[in-house]
């Protein structure tokens, strides 16, 4: 029984959930990359991003809040949001590989007609 236990703990974690609690910046640099996710490029010094060792370059956002990266239509939709979360806690979710994250008008895709 302990081993299973042991094996659960030693899996690599795919989603870090990050609680930013200060008001004012971040401290993230974000880019889309080619597939249209929201890349961390950058932790700038002296910020709460600096603050949360669990948040690093080359993760993915997933979701800001409960409002998913892919139901942004286009990439300064998501950016001009972001902007504008001054309440906190600001909750982020965070995909640390891409494999769970989704690319910026994701969802409006699906719900198109094919």
């Amino acid at each position: 029984m302990d081993e299973e236990v042991d094996e659960a703990v030693d899996e690599e974690v795919d989603e870090v959930v990050v609680v930013f609690t200060e008001p004012g910046s971040l401290g993230m640099k974000l880019n889309p990359n080619a597939e249209g996710r929201v890349k961390v490029t950058g932790i700038n010094k002296k910020t709460q991003a600096e603050n949360h060792p669990q948040l690093k370059v080359g993760q993915f956002i997933k979701a800001v809040g409960d409002k998913g990266v892919g139901s942004f239509s286009d990439w300064r939709g998501f950016v001009n949001y972001l902007k504008a979360q001054d309440d906190r806690p600001l909750q982020i979710t965070m995909d640390t590989d891409g494999s769970v994250a989704t690319s910026i008008g994701a969802d409006a895709a699906a719900a198109e007609p094919r």
